[in-house]
C-alpha cells in the first residue's frame, strides 16, 4: 500500500504533509539533488515544491492533470484578454490606475499575494506588506508593493498590481525558453518520478513541470529588468516557494540584492517548504532567499532544528499582530462587529479550516453541541467556492441556531480571535496567533498534534479527535487560568516590536550580505 493510501485515518482525513516531507528527505539522502540542473539552474527546489503541492491536492481529492498544450498565439491572446479584464476590474474597484512596478527607485520591494488583504474601515490593509512598508518608511527608507493576484478588495494603501504585466511579458518570453528545453525528461527527473510513484501513487508529469520551469526562467529574466530600474537594497517575499517568488529571488541573486522570506504562517514541523532539506549547496539554491524573517525566537530555532531551506533565519516579529495589539482603536469597528457575532450565553467557538481536511466530523460536533454555543466557521482561502458552499449547506442542515458563516469569513481574523472563547483547527498557524489573544486551541488533526506538540505538552493547546471535540471544548472553557497561560506562551512565539527595527536595519545596512 502506498504512503498516501496508508496516511488516511479512520475519519477519512489525510496526513500526507508529514509523509511527503519524510519522503523528500529520504530521496535527498540517496541522491545528489543539488546537481539536478537545466539551463544552468539548480532545479530541485521547484521540483520538490510543485510535487508536494500536487500530492497535497491529490490527498484532498483534487485531481492533477497534465498541462494542456497551447500555441504561442493562443497564449498571447489569453494573456492580453486577462490583462484587459484585470485592468478594468482594478479601475472599477479603486478608481485609480496602478503605477508601473519599475516606475521609480525604492529601497525595499515587497512581493506579496493580493489574497492577504483584510477589510478595515471600509477599505483594506495588506496584512503582511503594509505593516512592513510602514516600518520601512518610518525608518526613512522608501518601499513599494508588487501585488500578485486578482484585484480583490479596494486598497487603502498604494500598490502595483503586477499580474497583468507578468502574464503578458511571460507569454512573450516563454516560447524561446521552452524551445531550449529537452522534450524528454532527464534521467534525474525520471528517477525521482519513479520514486514518487512508488511512495504516493502519483507520477510527476514532465511536460507539466517543464512548462512550470520555463515560466520561472522567463519571469526571472523579466524581474531582472524591473529590479535594474528600481535598484532596491532588498527584496522581501511573502511565500518564497511560489514559483513566481522563486523567479524574483533568483533575479535578485544575480544582481547581488539580498532577498528575504517573510513568515506568513506555520513553518517547520511537517511543512514541505520549511523542513527536511537534507542536501543544499553551500552557496544556496538560487531560487531560495538569503534571509528568513520569523515571527519570533521559537520559529527561528525551529527553522534550524527542522532543517529549513538554507536561508539564514532572523527574528522580525509579526508586524500585523503588533498593529492590532498596539493600536486597538484603529480597529474599533471590527472589534465591535466581532463582539456582536460572538455574543450569546454559551461559549463562542472559532473554527479555522484547512482545504485538505474533510469537515464531516466538525458538522457532527456542531449538531451535537448545546444550542447556546456560537460556532464561527471560517474557511481557508484555498477552499474552492463550490466546496465551501456545499459545506455551508451541511452546517445549516444541522439546525443549530448558533452557526455563523457570514461574519466568520468577512471580519478580520484577529477581531474574531479577540472575541472568541475557544479556537478549533486541524493544524492552521492560527493556533499560534490565538495564543497572543489568550485563546486556547483544540487541535483535531494528527498534523496539528505533531506541529504543536510542545504547546500541547505545556497545556495551552489540546490534542483531540473531532469525535471528542464537544467534550474537549467544554473542559477548555472550564479552565479559568488557561487564557493567561496562553498569553504567557505567546511571548516566545512573537517578538516584541523593537526587534523589527533591528532586523530591518541589519538588512539594509552596509553589512547586509546574508
Amino acid at each position: 500500500m502506498s504512503e498516501l493510501a496508508s496516511s488516511r485515518g479512520p475519519t477519512g482525513h489525510s496526513d500526507v504533509d508529514g509523509a511527503a516531507v519524510a519522503a523528500m528527505a529520504e530521496f535527498e539522502e540517496r541522491n545528489a539533488v543539488e546537481g539536478f540542473e537545466l539551463l544552468g539552474w539548480r532545479v530541485w527546489p521547484l521540483l520538490r515544491v510543485l510535487t508536494s503541492w500536487d500530492t497535497l491536492n491529490l490527498a484532498a481529492g483534487r485531481p492533477v492533470s497534465a498541462r494542456r498544450r497551447r500555441g504561442w498565439f493562443t497564449r498571447r491572446v489569453a494573456a492580453t484578454a486577462a490583462d484587459l479584464l484585470d485592468g478594468w476590474r482594478y479601475r472599477a474597484r479603486d478608481g485609480v490606475g496602478d503605477p508601473a512596478p519599475d516606475a521609480k527607485p525604492a529601497d525595499v520591494v515587497v512581493f506579496a499575494p493580493s489574497s492577504r488583504r483584510v477589510p478595515v474601515g471600509g477599505t483594506s490593509r495588506h496584512r503582511t506588506a503594509d505593516p512592513l512598508l510602514d516600518l520601512v518608511r518610518e525608518r526613512g527608507h522608501s518601499g513599494i508593493l508588487w501585488e500578485e493576484g486578482p484585484p480583490g478588495a479596494a486598497r487603502g494603501t498604494p500598490s502595483s498590481l503586477v499580474t497583468p504585466r507578468l502574464r503578458r511579458q511571460t507569454a512573450g518570453l516563454l516560447p524561446s525558453v521552452e524551445r531550449s528545453l529537452p522534450d524528454n525528461a532527464p534521467s534525474w527527473f525520471t528517477d525521482f518520478a519513479k520514486f514518487w510513484q512508488r511512495s504516493f501513487d502519483h507520477h510527476p508529469d514532465w511536460g507539466r513541470w517543464r512548462h512550470a520551469f520555463a515560466g520561472l526562467v522567463a519571469q526571472s529574466r523579466m524581474f531582472e529588468g524591473w529590479l535594474r530600474s528600481v535598484q532596491p537594497r532588498a527584496v522581501v517575499l511573502d511565500v518564497w516557494y511560489n514559483p513566481t517568488s522563486m523567479a524574483l529571488a533568483a533575479a535578485a541573486r544575480r544582481l547581488g540584492i539580498p532577498s528575504v522570506d517573510l513568515q506568513h504562517g506555520r513553518q517547520g514541523g511537517t511543512h514541505f517548504a520549511y523542513c527536511g532539506w537534507v542536501r543544499q549547496p553551500a552557496e544556496r539554491f538560487e531560487t531560495v532567499p538569503d534571509v528568513a524573517w520569523t515571527w519570533g525566537e521559537a520559529d527561528r530555532l525551529r527553522w534550524q532544528r527542522d532543517r529549513g531551506p538554507a536561508s539564514e533565519p532572523r527574528v522580525l516579529g509579526n508586524l500585523w499582530l503588533n498593529e492590532w495589539r498596539d493600536r486597538p482603536e484603529t480597529f474599533a469597528a471590527e472589534h465591535a462587529a466581532a463582539e456582536a457575532a460572538t455574543r450569546g450565553t454559551g461559549p463562542s467557538v472559532l473554527v479555522t479550516t484547512q482545504w485538505t481536511i474533510d469537515l464531516a466530523d466538525t458538522v457532527a460536533a456542531v449538531a451535537a453541541s448545546p444550542h447556546d454555543w456560537r460556532w464561527l466557521l471560517r474557511f481557508h482561502p484555498l477552499t474552492k467556492l463550490s466546496e465551501r458552499r456545499a459545506w455551508e449547506a451541511r452546517f445549516r442542515e444541522t439546525g443549530h441556531p448558533g452557526v455563523e458563516l457570514d461574519a466568520a469569513n468577512r471580519l478580520p481574523l484577529y477581531a474574531l480571535l479577540a472575541a472568541a472563547d475557544v479556537h478549533v483547527t486541524g493544524f492552521s498557524s492560527c493556533a499560534l496567533e490565538a495564543l497572543a489573544f489568550g485563546v486556547p486551541t483544540t487541535l483535531t488533526h494528527p498534523t496539528g498534534h505533531a506541529c504543536y506538540q510542545e504547546y500541547v505538552e505545556d497545556g495551552v493547546m489540546v490534542a483531540t479527535t473531532e469525535a471528542g471535540l464537544v467534550e474537549r471544548i467544554t473542559e477548555t472553557v472550564a479552565d479559568s487560568d488557561l487564557r493567561a497561560r496562553c498569553r504567557a506562551a505567546a511571548a516566545d512565539v512573537f517578538a516584541e516590536p523593537p526587534q523589527a527595527v533591528g532586523a530591518l536595519e541589519s538588512l539594509l545596512g552596509k553589512d547586509n550580505a546574508a
